[in-house]
């Protein structure tokens, strides 16, 4: 899978917007930015420039002017800075690799969108080696091998979740017993806390505030799951199973109390009541599950 990067005249450049995580500065595909076009200008939004990556899913940061991205080329894995005016590449950084994906045409990543805080660019390839990176020069400060050095349920897919900043760590799932989620600290990537037992899935942390108590959020192998940012504890559980534990798409969390969670292959989608009381908090399933109706010969 080959891909380009597209920078076209879409929003007023005044506005200078950053992008600076999965999902955005809230996490939710949500932009605050204004004097965005409300029409396409005739013949279609001027193309400032174009460049050839390699294959991922790997979305695209941006801030103050420079992109970052992560890109896969035989054998490597790479991630990227460029000038967001040209495209032309400020540094790149290599990572030799040995991943296939047994699912043909998927792709051999990497999947995780990078995150920005402050100096730091974290990134995560599709082994589970998260790195620390100096966002200016691409000079590697620290490195963590969540498979490897912390034991991680491995991926048949490869790692795919994207890292959350709270305060000074890094959270991200880890999976298995113990080590269901983690968090590192930004500055040296020693371990702060890494406890609770469940495998290892697709999806990517959100953190979520619920009547003043903050949560982060994980959807795992076959469940999802509320635990205290601060120390790991869990907060609660709620159990969504689904084939071959693909649970991916990143939770939705609604105005108020509710949070969505949804998957394919037979799981289907479900809404979650979330209440405080005191410094704890409760999950109670909401109205009707929606499941996807099976089809003979299909998988």
């Amino acid at each position: 899978m080959t891909r380009s990067v597209l920078l076209l005249l879409l929003v007023c450049e005044a506005a200078h917007p950053q992008w600076t995580q999965w999902g955005g500065p809230n996490r939710n595909f949500v932009t605050e930015t204004s004097g965005l076009a409300e029409k396409w200008p005739a013949g279609e939004p001027r193309v400032l420039w174009k460049r050839a990556l390699g294959e991922g899913y790997s979305s695209i940061l941006v801030e103050d002017g420079v992109l970052y991205t992560m890109y896969g080329r035989p054998g490597e894995e790479v991630a990227l800075a460029a000038n967001a005016a040209t495209g032309k590449t400020i540094w790149e950084r290599a990572n030799p690799v040995r991943f296939r994906n047994d699912a043909s045409g998927m792709g051999n990543g990497p999947h995780a969108t990078p995150l920005l805080v402050g100096e730091r660019l974290f990134t995560v390839g599709v082994t589970g080696r998260l790195e620390c990176l100096d966002k200016k020069t691409g000079k590697l400060l620290w490195t963590q091998a969540l498979w490897e050095q912390q034991g991680g349920s491995k991926l048949t897919y490869g790692y795919a979740s994207s890292p959350l900043a709270y305060r000074d760590v890094v959270l991200l799932p880890v999976g298995g017993s113990g080590r269901a989620m983690a968090a590192f600290r930004q500055s040296d990537g020693s371990v702060v806390w890494k406890k609770d037992d469940a495998g290892n899935a697709y999806s990517s942390p959100l953190l979520i505030n619920v009547d003043g108590l903050e949560q982060v959020v994980q959807f795992m192998r076959a469940s999802v799951f509320g635990v205290n940012p601060l120390n790991g504890d869990l907060q609660w559980a709620v159990g969504h199973e689904t084939n071959s534990g693909l649970n991916v798409a990143t939770p939705l969390w609604t105005a108020g109390t509710l949070l969505f969670v949804a998957s394919g292959y037979g799981a289907g989608s479900r809404m979650i009541e979330l209440k405080r009381s005191g410094n704890s908090v409760s999950a109670k399933e909401r109205g009707i599950r929606i499941e996807r109706a099976s089809t003979t010969g299909m998988r």
